[in-house]
């Protein structure tokens, strides 16, 4: 393994960037393969003979093919962060072509707090490992190389993965975990290549555009008509997810004839008019830049989807969440989860897995979660394992008892209540809290981990009646990517390149049916457009919305850590904190109307207490297909379709029937409190129970009042007989 400076890079790059030749603009033509580059036209002729003989000749131009992970982060697309003292990530590196002699670079930076003498990266390619680098670049990013066996990397699709051990320098424990990272800088980090190297094809355009990608460069879509709509492109760039994960690329578009201040283009996208002749389909050219240019013709988009199809398998089905049948036990197993390994002092390990789109339990059923785990002796006093559903906890276990460490334990049987789930996503958490031993000194790396949990501990969920609620979520799972468009004013003021983008991770998966009682709109909006919103949810409320994405960033309230919340639930701990006593009327009052309307708070309270730059809402609860994504003109958008991408088999992706956005707390969510419960099977004795119950938890108010008059009604008529009785015997 090898290591260079990364600055001396930059360096480098940064006095190309800066020569007189490369601040001329250029004007590419794509198509054309013969002849000399653009850069070897515009070199001056030898004087003379002698003129540079003595000169070294040029170095070829390289590129590094990128790592990518399998989902970018919201905030910084172009840095992953390894956190915490234990951390494992894959991730996907394209190439090309088969490659031998190859070296791959991980560029890292890491945090001060660090003790690089007891800290470790290893690092492995398509299974094998190929070495460790020890986290130690904290003022600056520096390359860590490692040479690759022959044979190890094939053309397409391959993984490398970092599995991180790290150890804080000064203190052990839960807290000094949240202080321990590494940044990988992922432009850097990859496999470098000769720009010549680059096969024109489908896997040379793949590999040279995740290369450019990667730089935060578009992908430019050069059109005949750049005004034109781009809903037919949407397959198109969808297909991109094969390689680059669930985010689809950053697409400009521009015109044939577009003039460049510089030469990075590696890749880029060519539509002819339906007239120009390709006898053969849409083919790959090398354009007079050196990039691998794809033509293909205009409305052709389908045959050009195919084309990377065919040459790059489709992607594994590994990042899908599984779903679970209700009724029946499933184990961890079933759920792609072999079994949990928690190391370190702060440990949270989660479970996704998903339940039907027409499942539904808001009354007091129970399911249930068959526990099968060990954990590791001598453990310090107070450790503590949190196991979750959907964020609640369902179970505080203790780890620190002697008798019970080292073995493993009985089956421990956890019910919980089933309304903490909902259908489509949801999520099982085991999170753990172990103190340091002694707080104020680095850790003793453990080979053992702190705890185990068995693949055979198994989730049972008990079914429901076909019941359905509107929500942003359920339409979601059905939309076609026909039936997503921008509003006029939306078409006017944001990028057309966002439209292929936005319908490829809003887009439900080809094939499904929907079983919605109306059509399917989802319409890419400004603010401007609240205005002309009309609907149940949205009456009286446009004003607001409209000021939800104008003000200020609100600071919101730190959440609180996860020792404040041990044992937070006892009523009696009320009795001690003056805050809970000071918050007891308003609870009360809340508690008053969530008996008459339901759980839910009213919107207009919610969204004085929160901002966004990206609202997706139903403004009508009557026409649940009908949807509108609100984004910022002059917004960056990354952070927003990188959340989208991430939320189609995600927990914490927008429901309900308002969803606000911010990059740092993601999506959050209201769900109207007079949502309309539809019944999707025939009412019989066995299911009227189990219906009644939701019909009842949903809205009580309109159950509640009749039970009341008729209380009242037949505590009347009991006292009148009374009476009368009473009077005969007189």
């Amino acid at each position: 393994m090898t290591r260079r400076p990364l600055p001396a890079l930059c360096s480098l790059v940064a006095a190309l960037a800066l020569a007189p030749a490369a601040s001329a603009q250029q004007i590419e033509l794509d198509g054309f393969t013969d002849g000399p580059t653009i850069e070897e036209r515009s070199r001056p002729a030898p004087a003379g003979p002698e003129a540079g003989s003595g000169d070294p000749a040029p170095e070829p131009e390289t590129l590094v093919l990128p790592l990518r992970p399998p989902r970018l982060a919201a905030s910084d697309p172009e840095t992953y962060r390894m956190s915490g003292q234990y951390d494992q990530a894959s991730f996907t590196l394209f190439v090309p072509v088969e490659m031998s002699g190859a070296e791959l670079r991980i560029a890292t930076q890491s945090a001060i707090d660090i003790l690089p003498q007891r800290s470790a990266i290893e690092v492995s390619v398509n299974g094998t490992p190929v070495g460790t680098l020890t986290p130690d670049n904290f003022g600056v990013a520096g390359i860590d190389t490692f040479s690759v066996p022959d044979g190890l990397l094939t053309a397409g699709r391959n993984r490398v993965t970092l599995s991180a051990r790290q150890v804080h320098r000064v203190f052990c424990g839960p807290d000094a975990a949240f202080n321990l990272w590494t940044d990988i800088a992922l432009p850097e980090s990859g496999i470098e290549m000769p720009l010549a190297d680059l096969p024109v094809g489908p896997l040379g355009f793949l590999a040279g555009a995740s290369a450019q990608i990667a730089r935060d460069i578009p992908l430019q879509l050069r059109m005949p008509d750049p005004d034109a709509t781009m809903a037919e492109a949407s397959d198109l760039i969808a297909r991109f997810d094969a390689v680059y994960g669930q985010v689809p690329p950053e697409i400009s578009v521009g015109n044939y004839y577009s003039a460049s201040e510089n030469a990075t283009q590696r890749a880029r996208i060519t539509v002819l008019t339906a007239d120009y002749a390709l006898p053969n389909g849409p083919e790959f050219r090398r354009g007079g830049d050196g990039a691998i240019v794809f033509l293909l013709r205009s409305g052709d988009y389908d045959n050009a989807a195919q084309v990377f199809t065919g040459a790059v398998p489709a992607p594994s089905s590994e990042f899908t969440t599984p779903i679970i049948e209700p009724g029946r036990p499933t184990t961890l197993a079933e759920l792609d989860t072999d079994g949990i390994e928690g190391r370190g002092r702060y440990i949270r390990e989660h479970v996704q897995f998903r339940l039907p789109s027409d499942w539904l339990l808001l009354a007091s059923q129970t399911g249930e979660l068959r526990l099968d785990w060990r954990y590791d002796t001598d453990l310090p006093k107070g450790g503590l394992l949190l196991v979750k559903v959907n964020g609640t906890t369902i179970q505080l276990l203790p780890l620190d008892e002697p008798e019970n460490a080292g073995r493993p334990l009985p089956t421990l049987r956890i019910p919980f209540a089933a309304n903490l789930l909902r259908p489509g996503a949801n999520r099982l958490t085991f999170e753990a809290l172990v103190p340091g031993d002694p707080p104020d000194e680095a850790c003793v790396p453990s080979e053992a981990p702190i705890f185990e949990i068995s693949g055979g501990t198994s989730l049972t969920i008990p079914p429901s009646p076909r019941l359905s609620l509107p929500g942003i979520e359920r339409t979601l799972q059905f939309a076609p990517r026909s039936a997503i468009s921008l509003s006029e004013a939306a078409e006017v003021t944001l990028s057309p390149g966002l439209l292929p983008r936005l319908s490829s991770v809003l887009a439900a998966p080809t094939g499904q049916d929907t079983d919605l009682d109306s059509d399917i709109e989802i319409k890419i909006g400004i603010p401007a457009d609240i205005a002309a919103l009309d609907g149940d949810v949205v009456a009286d409320h446009a004003e607001q919305l409209r000021a939800v994405m104008q003000s200020e960033r609100q600071e919101r309230g730190s959440a609180e850590d996860a020792w404040s919340q041990v044992g937070g639930n006892q009523w009696w701990r009320g009795l001690l904190q003056r805050d809970r006593i000071t918050q007891f009327p308003a609870r009360l009052n809340e508690w008053l109307r969530a008996i008459w309307t339901g759980n839910e708070s009213a919107l207009a309270p919610w969204l004085a207490e929160r901002s966004a730059d990206a609202i997706l809402l139903q403004p009508d609860m009557e026409q649940p297909g009908h949807l509108w994504l609100l984004l910022e003109p002059d917004g960056d958008h990354r952070a927003v379709i990188a959340s989208l991408a991430e939320s189609r088999d995600a927990y914490r992706g927008p429901h309900g029937q308002v969803s606000v956005f911010l990059p740092d707390t993601g999506w959050e969510s209201w769900d109207a409190p007079n949502r309309p419960l539809l019944l999707r099977e025939p009412l019989t004795a066995a299911n009227a129970r189990t219906v009644v119950g939701n019909y009842v938890t949903i809205i009580p108010g309109r159950y509640i009042g009749p039970i009341l008059i008729l209380a009242v009604l037949s505590s009347i008529v009991a006292f009148g007989i009374a009476v009368v009785t009473r009077r005969k015997r007189a």
